[in-house]
């Protein structure tokens, strides 16, 4: 930690033990409220409703290609009437999408473990920041209780940062809940799509389309 970090923590940490009901506590828990910051493509993006849905359509391809289908179109009769040579057209360019679709899923789940990332990140920030609420707010209380014949105006003021504060806290207590859950639900799907993508339907498909 370089010099300038350590001096605002030895700044932030006084400021704490010295919170009053007055007006320079009341601007302190004023900038104390400040939020995390959420990844940008967390706004944008819905990874998990994205990754399932491109499963789902995958999964259904691959059970729609019927090798069996194929060679039983490769008799006499169909290579008289070029019938043959339709059906391995057709299942030729189903592979070639269907490929496509697995080179598309796998980069979905490449940004999918990206956001991932940025998340748990996000997620420590979170943490950081509601043991640095937790103990403004203990001391804020204390300095209520501790000043019973407190100026109201001031007073009113003061509990009205420290509400600000609480609700940050709590709010914090959910984003942090939702993130978790996040976590959970592109982590399960990330391996659903390497399970996917890996299969030996899927690893055959670039020896079929030979």
């Amino acid at each position: 930690m370089n010099s300038a970090a350590k001096e605002q923590n030895l700044s932030t940490e006084r400021k704490r033990r010295e919170i009053a009901i007055d007006e320079a506590s009341i601007e302190f828990l004023g900038r104390a409220a400040r939020s995390v910051p959420m990844p940008e493509d967390s706004l944008t993006q819905s990874p998990v409703r994205d990754l399932t849905s491109a499963i789902h359509d995958l999964v259904n391809k691959l059970r729609d290609l019927n090798l069996e289908r194929l060679f039983r179109s490769q008799g006499p009769l169909s290579q008289l009437t070029g019938a043959d040579i339709e059906a391995k057209m057709r299942f030729d360019l189903d592979v070639r999408q269907v490929s496509a679709d697995v080179r598309e899923l796998q980069a979905k789940a490449f940004q999918a473990n990206r956001l991932r990332n940025d998340l748990r990140q996000t997620l420590e920030a979170i943490k950081g920041e509601q043991g640095r609420l937790r103990r403004i707010i203990g001391a804020s209380r204390r300095a209520i209780d501790a000043d019973p014949g407190a100026d109201p105006f001031l007073l009113e003021r003061f509990q009205r940062r420290l509400a600000n504060l609480q609700t940050l806290e709590a709010s914090n207590e959910v984003t942090s809940a939702q993130i978790a859950l996040a976590d959970v639900n592109m982590t399960a799907l990330i391996d659903r799509v390497t399970d996917v993508t890996t299969s030996p339907e899927t690893r055959g498909l670039s020896f079929r389309h030979l």
